[in-house]
C-alpha cells in the first residue's frame, strides 16, 4: 500500500470515527436528559395530583376524583395514572397504549428511554387515603430524541464534509512533493535524471527534495562525464582527425567481423584513391592537399546521404573510412551486383565531375566483391590491384566482376522468381536455424536466436542474395514479416514456451512504417510477445530517432524486448542509448573480434559495458570464436556470449 493510501485511510478513519462518536455522544446525552425529564415529569404530576385528590377521597367524592385524574391525563402525555387503595386494589386507572409516531423501530431499540413509575401517598388527615402511581409516556420523548438525532447528524455531517475538504486541500500540498519525489526515484531507476524545481513549503520535505536534487545532479554529471570520456576515447581511437570519418583501425576491425566464418556477410568494397597527392603537397603545400582530401570526403558523404541518390534505396548499409592519407574505403553490404554497378558508376562519375584537380592530382576508384570467410589480405590485394588498374582507364575506375556468382542463381530475374516462391510457400523454402547464447551473470539475455536459411529445388540460396533482391524490389519488409509468421506458427509445436527467442529485423524493414505496424499487430495477436527479443542495427535507429522511439514503444506495447545489434559501431551510440533505453545491446563484432589481441578494443568494450550496466542494459558479445576472446570478455563482466565458441548454428 502506498504512503498516500495509508495517509488517506488514517485521516478518513479518524474523521469517520469522530463523526460517529460526535453523533453518538450527542444522542446519548439527549437520551439521558430526556430520561431525567420523564422521571421528573412523572414525579411532579404525582405530587401535585396527590394533593389535589386528598379532599375528594376523604369526602368519597369519586366523580370529582375521576374528573381530576382525567383532566390531568388528557392534558399531559402519560403512559398511565393509577389510583389504588391502601391494600393495592385499583380504584381508578387511565392507560395510554399509543406508540411513538414517525420514529423508526430500530431507533427505539437502539436508544431506549426509561420512564420510571413514580408514586405518592394521598394523605387524608390522620390516615392514608390511597396510593397514586404516575408513569410518563416515552412517545413524545422519542419523537424529540429522533428530531434531535437528525439535527445533530445533519450538522455533524456538514462539519465532517468541511473538515474532509480542508484535509484534502492540506493533503494535496503534502502529496504533491511526495509524488514528485516518488516519480523522481522511479526515473532514477530508469536512468532518467529529473530535478524538482518547485520546492515544498514544509521544512522537512524541502530538505529532502534539495538532497534528492543534489544527489541526482551528481549522478547525472557522472554519467555525462563518463559518456563524454568514452566518446572522446572512441573518437581518438577510431576517428580520423582531419576528415571526421572513421580511420584504418576501425576499417580493419569492421572487416575482421564481416569476414569471420560465422558472420554471414556479403558485400562490396569501393576504394577511392587520390593520385599525385605527394607532389601536390610538395608544390602547393599541405593545405592544398588537405583541401583536396576534404573535398573528396565531402562529395562522397553528400552523395551517400543525399535523399535523391538512388543508392540509398537499394544499398543495405554503407560506411566510409579513411585508410591512409590518400585512400578511402566504402563498405557496401548485401546489394545485387548489377544494380550496384549502375549506382557506383553514377556515383564515381558525379564525384569526378565535381572534383577540382591541380598538379596532376586526380581520383581513381576500384570495386571488389567480398564474402565472409575470405582472407582480408587477399581481398585488399585485389582491391589495390583494381584501383591501380583504374589508372589505365580513361574513366578512372575499375569494377572487378564478382568471383563467386552462382550459376544456379543466375540473373536477378531468376532470383526474383525464387524470391516469389519463398514468399508464397515459406514452409517449403524457409528453414529456421537456431544458436544459443551463454549467460555469464545475473542479467538474462535470450535462450535462442533464430535465423532464416533458404532453399530452392533442394539447393541452398545465399541469404545475402535473397535479401539483396528483396531490397531491389522493396520487399524486405514482406520477407521479414513472412519469417516472423513462420516462427510464430511453430512456437507451440517447438515447445518454446518459457524461453526467450531472439529475432533480427533488417534496416529496411524497420524503416517501413506499414510493415512495422503489421509486425506489431501480428505479435500482439499471437500472444507470444513476452517471449520475443526483437533486434535491429544502430543505423536503422539513427535514421530518424523520434520515429524509431515510437516504433520501439509499439514493440514494447506488444510485449517484446528490444535489442540493438552492432552496438558501438557509431559515434552516436552513447547518445541514443540514453533515449532509446533498449533492454539488450550486442557489441559490434568490430570490438569483440580478436579482442584478446587488441588493447584498445578491450578499453572500448569495457567502457561500453560499464555505461550499459549503469543504464541497466544487458550487454551481449557476438561472433565469439576462440577461448581467448571468451575469457577476455568474461573478465570485462559481459552479460552474455554468442558465437562458434559457445554454440554453432544448427537447424531447429
Amino acid at each position: 500500500m502506498t504512503l498516500r493510501m495509508q495517509l488517506n485511510a488514517v485521516i478518513i478513519s479518524v474523521l469517520v470515527l469522530s463523526f460517529i462518536g460526535s453523533i453518538s455522544i450527542n444522542i446519548i446525552n439527549s437520551q439521558h436528559f430526556l430520561s431525567e425529564q420523564l422521571t421528573s415529569h412523572a414525579q411532579d404530576t404525582a405530587t401535585s395530583l396527590g394533593l389535589s385528590l386528598s379532599d375528594p377521597i376523604l369526602n368519597d367524592e369519586n366523580i370529582v376524583v375521576e374528573a381530576t385524574i382525567n383532566a390531568i391525563f388528557d392534558r399531559g402525555f402519560y403512559k398511565h395514572i393509577t389510583l389504588e387503595d391502601i391494600n393495592g386494589n385499583i380504584e381508578y386507572q387511565r392507560i395510554n397504549h399509543a406508540q411513538p409516531e414517525q420514529v423508526p423501530l430500530w431507533f427505539v431499540d437502539l436508544f431506549e428511554l426509561t420512564a420510571p413509575e413514580q408514586k405518592t401517598m394521598i394523605d387524608t388527615g390522620w390516615t392514608i387515603g390511597g396510593i397514586l402511581k404516575v408513569q410518563s409516556h416515552t412517545g413524545l420523548a422519542y419523537a424529540q430524541l429522533w428530531k434531535s438525532a437528525k439535527d445533530i447528524t445533519y450538522a455533524t455531517f456538514v462539519i465532517f464534509m468541511l473538515a474532509l475538504f480542508l484535509a484534502y486541500l492540506v493533503l494535496i500540498q503534502i502529496y504533491k512533493p511526495i509524488a514528485e519525489i516518488s516519480l523522481q526515484a522511479e526515473a532514477v531507476q530508469q536512468r532518467q535524471f529529473i530535478l524538482i524545481d518547485k520546492l515544498p513549503v514544509a521544512g522537512e520535505l524541502k530538505s529532502f527534495v534539495l538532497a534528492m536534487n543534489k544527489m541526482i545532479s551528481n549522478i547525472k554529471n557522472t554519467f555525462e562525464e563518463l559518456t563524454q570520456a568514452t566518446t572522446e576515447t572512441h573518437r581518438e581511437a577510431y576517428i580520423d582527425e582531419q576528415t571526421g570519418i572513421e580511420n584504418r583501425r576501425s576499417f580493419v576491425d569492421t572487416m575482421d567481423s564481416h569476414l569471420a566464418e560465422s558472420a554471414n556477410h556479403r558485400g562490396h568494397l569501393l576504394m577511392a584513391r587520390i593520385t599525385g597527392l605527394t607532389e601536390l603537397n610538395k608544390e602547393l603545400g599541405y593545405q592544398a592537399g588537405d583541401n583536396l582530401v576534404n573535398q573528396l570526403v565531402s562529395h562522397l558523404t553528400t552523395e551517400l546521404n543525399s535523399s535523391n541518390a538512388e543508392i540509398n534505396k537499394d544499398v543495405q548499409a554503407h560506411k566510409l573510412f579513411r585508410i591512409s592519407g590518400s585512400e578511402f574505403c566504402l563498405i557496401i553490404e548485401q546489394t545485387e551486383q548489377q544494380k550496384l554497378t549502375e549506382h557506383v558508376t553514377q556515383l564515381i562519375t558525379q564525384i569526378n565531375t565535381r572534383m577540382t584537380t591541380s598538379c596532376g592530382a586526380k581520383t581513381i576508384f576500384g570495386l571488389v566483391h567480398f564474402e565472409s570467410g575470405e582472407d582480408f589480405g587477399n581481398l585488399m590485394f585485389e582491391l589495390d590491384m583494381a584501383t591501380n588498374n583504374a589508372l589505365e582507364n580513361s574513366v578512372g575506375y575499375t569494377i572487378q566482376e564478382t568471383k563467386k556468382e552462382s550459376d544456379f542463381i543466375g540473373s536477378a530475374k531468376n532470383l526474383k522468381s525464387i524470391f516469389d516462391q519463398v514468399l508464397a510457400y515459406p514452409d517449403k523454402h524457409i528453414n529456421l536455424i537456431q544458436q544459443t547464447a551463454l549467460c555469464c551473470g545475473e542479467r538474462q539475455a535470450f535462450d535462442l536466436e533464430l535465423f532464416a536459411a533458404f532453399t530452392y529445388q533442394e539447393r541452398s540460396i545465399n541469404t545475402a542474395d535473397l535479401f539483396a533482391i528483396a531490397s531491389l524490389y522493396n520487399q524486405t519488409g514482406r520477407l521479414d514479416l513472412t519469417i516472423i509468421k513462420l516462427i510464430l506458427s511453430q512456437f507451440n509445436k517447438l515447445h518454446w514456451q518459457g524461453k526467450k527467442i531472439a529475432i533480427n529485423l533488417s534496416r529496411l524493414t524497420f524503416t517501413d512504417n506499414q510493415c512495422m505496424t503489421e509486425i506489431c499487430q501480428l505479435i500482439k495477436q499471437s500472444g507470444h510477445g513476452e517471449a520475443l527479443v526483437i533486434g535491429f542495427t544502430e543505423d536503422a535507429i539513427l535514421g530518424d530517432l523520434e520515429e524509431s522511439k515510437q516504433k520501439i514503444a509499439d514493440l514494447n506495447q506488444a510485449g517484446c524486448t528490444i535489442c540493438i545489434n552492432r552496438f558501438g559501431s557509431s559515434i552516436e551510440s552513447l547518445k541514443y542509448m540514453m533515449e532509446i533505453r533498449p533492454a539488450l545491446v550486442k557489441l559490434s563484432p568490430s570490438y569483440t573480434r580478436n579482442i584478446d589481441k587488441k588493447l584498445n578494443n578491450v578499453q572500448m568494450a569495457s567502457a561500453f559495458i560499464r555505461m550499459a550496466h549503469g543504464l541497466d542494459i544487458t550487454v551481449i558479445a557476438q561472433c565469439i570464436e576462440t577461448e581467448a576472446e571468451l575469457n577476455t570478455l568474461q573478465n570485462l563482466n559481459i552479460d552474455a556470449l554468442q558465437g562458434y565458441a559457445i554454440d554453432k548454428p544448427k537447424p531447429v
